[in-house]
């Protein structure tokens, strides 16, 4: 999240001069918080910010360093700039209309980096209960001169570490209101909760440099950078799952994705040697050795002669797009059945969420699956962390990500929730709603218009920020008695209808938060939506209008009719 006034350059030198002379080493806090960071320290302020060349980790990662030290209280050590590549390297950066680039921060980073060690709790929760019970809260908040910041509340009396110098403070003493709050959970580093994993790996490293094991999931891709062998040496991966990757080019620079894979993984590659006709592993020293320059970047060099030079075949692995971004995707056979979750899902063309909606299941449908794949991550919605496995619907070319449904394909990763039984039946469970259908082109139709028209009228509403009307309109609702999209929201809330997690049904209200007013828009597939803004009707991703928090979706009112 960015400050929305820049800072100025001697209030920066300021802050960072105050976060120097105040502490030579990080400061205690009340809940026993070791590391704090400054957004302004001279190591790292003048560096880009997210993937916007005209912001700095100073002026606009007041949210991106209160990420790192909570990350840091729970034990995983992680400093701003760390955190900042970290999150450019997965995606974790939305794009921003405003700015055009992708900028805005996914507050879900936490839960990703600490693979799963720290959950994000939402919006909604008691900041004293909070505290009381050792968790650290990130609070929005706003002055006369900073229209959006964010601070690490610490105390039950509005004690807080700002980014701003990293100094300890309190609300009252800065001037803050507070707008809103992002709650966390984890086990403290003060309890124990330390990683092991790199350091484990690294001695198993030392023990047996040949191998690979993945530090944090996500897709790997192979390229080649070298070869010096003659004829078809066969480059492929022998485990978890074989399957050849450069059967018989070796074309400098040509690429493959090798998959998906989970943290823990152990990779085992193979070459099918020219000369000596035989089969090595790259666990196989003799034959193969592997540097890793960076982190998540393995190069292997292989031998398959004899004059010991290892630069018969170089390949480097290394993180990169995934199979349904590079169209190189690995599909397994599979048998098995899931439960949807209870509320309509919506099922694509293929697996991801480029793919086309192609229509929706009923709530609580059992579904038999006969094929499994990796494509684009989405929120599990009972879990809260990302899944990248699609199912194939049996008989059918329509898939459904696995995010949405209880039931795990056999030897596929991440687990997930055990199915349940159900009373519903795969037969005339997918359906497309009309009602959604029709509200959806309706508004599709409005994109970049001044005004929509008004149900029952011949006048023309001129947007003016009038966002829950167009969303009534758009499901033919009567002219009067629209309430606030807050109102709106929380009528839904109420009633428990609203997710925010997930990807919304087809045709979903989208919700955000904005003062007293609140926002809504219309969710019309493919990770897009539509809403009035203040002078035009416009589109943009679901979870993001501007610099609006997203609070996530609903279906609409049962007692919206639907257009005609």
């Amino acid at each position: 999240m960015r400050l929305l006034h820049r800072i100025p350059l001697a209030l920066l030198l300021a802050f960072t001069c105050v976060f120097q002379l105040g502490a030579a080493s990080p400061s205690k806090t009340q809940i026993g918080i070791e590391t704090v960071y400054s957004q302004t320290d001279s190591k790292w302020a003048s560096q880009q910010y997210a993937f916007n060349p005209n912001l700095t980790i100073a002026s606009d990662g007041c949210a991106l360093t209160c990420m790192a030290m909570l990350l840091s209280y729970y034990g995983r050590e992680i400093d701003p700039p760390g955190l900042n590549d970290y999150m450019k390297k997965e995606g974790l950066f939305a794009y921003d209309p405003h700015t055009k680039y992708n900028d805005y921060v996914n507050w879900q980073a936490p839960v990703r980096y600490s693979q799963g060690k720290v959950n994000y709790k939402g919006m909604s929760g008691d900041v004293d209960s909070e505290i009381e019970n050792g968790r650290p809260v990130i609070v929005k908040v706003h002055t006369s001169g900073i229209s959006m910041h964010f601070v690490l509340v610490i105390g039950k009396d509005g004690e807080i570490v700002d980014p701003l110098g990293g100094t300890k403070t309190t609300l009252r003493a800065k001037g803050y209101k507070v707008d809103g709050y992002r709650f966390y959970s984890g086990v403290p580093a003060s309890q124990g909760n330390r990683p092991n994993e790199t350091e484990g790996q690294a001695d198993q490293e030392k023990e047996n440099p040949n191998k690979i094991i993945i530090d944090h999931g996500g897709w790997l891709q192979a390229t080649i950078i070298s070869s010096e062998a003659y004829g078809n040496a066969e480059f492929g991966k022998r485990s978890p799952n074989p399957f050849a990757l450069f059967a018989d080019s070796k074309v400098i620079g040509a690429n493959k994705t090798v998959g998906y894979f989970s943290t823990g993984t152990e990779l085992v590659f193979y070459i099918n040697a020219t000369f000596t006709s035989e089969t090595y592993l790259s666990t196989d020293s003799a034959h193969c050795r592997i540097e890793k320059p960076s982190a998540g970047t393995w190069v292997l060099s292989w031998e398959d002669w004899t004059d010991n030079d290892f630069n018969d075949f170089v390949i480097r692995i290394e993180y990169g797009t995934s199979a349904a971004q590079s169209g190189d995707q690995q599909i397994f056979q599979a048998d098995f059945e899931g439960v949807t979750s209870e509320y309509y899902t919506n099922i694509r063309s293929g697996p991801g969420l480029n793919n086309k909606v192609v229509g929706q299941v009923k709530p609580n449908t059992k579904l038999a699956f006969d094929a499994y794949t990796y494509g684009t991550g989405v929120t599990d919605i009972w879990l809260g962390t990302l899944d990248y496995r699609w199912y194939r619907i049996k008989g059918t070319e329509i898939w459904i990500a696995s995010a949405v449904v209880k039931g795990n394909a056999p030897s596929s990763t991440p687990s997930g929730p055990v199915a349940s039984q159900t009373t519903q039946a795969s037969q005339g469970a997918i359906e497309v709603s009309q009602k959604a259908y029709n509200a959806v082109e309706w508004a599709k139709l409005q994109v970049n218009k001044e005004g929509f028209p008004l149900v029952g009228s011949n006048k023309t509403n001129q947007s003016s920020g009038w966002c829950a009307r167009f969303v009534a309109n758009a499901y033919g609702s009567a002219r009067a008695g629209v309430p606030t999209a807050k109102i709106l929201y929380q009528e839904m809330k109420g009633i428990g209808a609203v997710r925010n997690s997930g990807e919304p049904q087809y045709g979903a209200l989208v919700f955000f938060e904005y003062g007293e007013l609140g926002h809504v828009g219309i969710y019309i597939g493919d990770g897009k939506a539509v809403s009035a803004g203040n002078t035009t009707i416009e589109e943009h991703p679901y979870n993001k209008f501007g610099n609006l928090p997203y609070l996530g979706w609903s279906p609409p009112p049962e007692r919206w009719i639907g257009r005609k």
